[in-house]
């Protein structure tokens, strides 16, 4: 009799876990370790997509693929939290979580604060920001654990890009539809903002270099022929939060694009104008030979590899080239429409 309920009892135990397996499938994919390629798609189209590549997969639609459903119009950012992505899709006023063993949606924040989200950026344990705000902009708090709006910051017009250095988080304060030529400084552990630091117009990008310099690329403000002008780099100590360093880019922006500034480990700034270029973190003055003779969309390189990644937005391709000479190793052919960014899940 012992032997027999026992049977049943294993029989029980057997039908649930069959049972919560089948809810939970295996992964679709193997390993979710690759390059995910940020793909904006193109303004009221509702084609802006994820693109991923790994060494198994080569997906240029990973969200639709797992999840049957389009992303959304104008996606702009995707970063990995803690078991989370967050997938920043501006022109739909949301952002979609998906877990990071298979990709599957499990949350989509949506609610009317978001009016104009840009970028994420985790702040602390159980927190992220979201910068929002084509106008008056602020940074939004999130606890990503409960999908709870907690906070909200007042920062620049348009707030764009964001970096995380020790307990600081800066803001790229780009104008949006107005002007403004500010970076704020926030402090993550009291959520207020500490200083504000004075740039050019249309600051878009911030990136940190090895021995956490920010860098900003500002890429100007329009003339009456919606001509960008006046483009610089700002190189700034954050130690100080003072700019150390500026550089007024002499060509005219040849590319529509806001990502047009990567920082390598190996100490070297790549930057987007009429053309690539290629300069060292120390350097005084800009250089005036060509890394590239192509205007790129966007650019990164692969911290751990010092691959660079040049976004062509033309032909939705993403080219991986050599940091030293600019040869093409590999590329990534038929993304997604309009390909700005990468984010490394190495």
């Amino acid at each position: 009799m012992k032997k027999f309920k026992f049977q049943i009892l294993f029989a029980l135990v057997a039908l649930l876990f069959a049972s919560c397996t089948n809810d939970d499938p295996k992964p679709e994919y193997p390993s979710l370790k690759g390059d995910f390629v940020v793909c904006e798609g193109g303004f009221n189209k509702n084609n802006g997509a994820i693109s991923f590549y790994s060494a198994e997969v080569s997906d240029n639609n990973i969200f639709k693929s797992v999840n049957g459903r389009d992303l959304g119009d104008v996606v702009t950012d995707f970063e990995v939290v803690d078991t989370l992505g967050f997938i920043v899709v501006n022109n739909s006023q949301k952002v979609e979580l998906v877990r990071m063993r298979d990709f599957k949606s499990v949350e989509t924040i949506d609610d009317q604060q978001l009016t104009y989200p840009r970028f994420v950026k985790q702040a602390t344990k159980s927190t992220v920001y979201i910068s929002n705000g084509s106008m008056d902009g602020e940074v939004l708090i999130y606890d990503f654990k409960k999908f709870e709006l907690v906070g909200k910051i007042a920062v620049g017009q348009g707030p764009e890009m964001m970096v995380k250095i020790a307990d600081k988080m800066y803001v790229a304060n780009s104008g949006g539809w107005g002007a403004d030529n500010t970076i704020s400084v926030i402090d993550i552990n009291t959520s207020k903002v500490v200083s504000t630091i004075e740039v050019g117009f249309g600051t878009t990008v911030l990136k940190a270099d090895a021995e956490n310099n920010l860098w900003a690329f500002s890429r100007g403000a329009y003339d009456a022929n919606w001509q960008l002008s006046d483009a610089k780099i700002y190189k700034i100590s954050t130690k100080t939060d003072a700019v150390v360093n500026s550089f007024a880019i002499p060509a005219t922006l040849a590319t529509f694009g806001t990502n047009l500034l990567a920082v390598s480990p190996k100490g070297y700034v790549y930057y987007i104008s009429d053309a690539v270029y290629k300069m060292d973190i120390d350097a005084e003055v800009l250089p005036t030979e060509k890394w590239l003779d192509q205007a790129l969309y966007g650019i990164e390189v692969n911290p751990d590899y010092n691959t660079v990644y040049g976004m062509d937005a033309n032909n939705n391709k993403v080219l991986l080239m050599n940091e030293a000479d600019a040869s093409v190793l590999s590329s990534y052919s038929s993304t997604s429409n309009y390909p700005n960014s990468v984010y490394f899940n190495n």
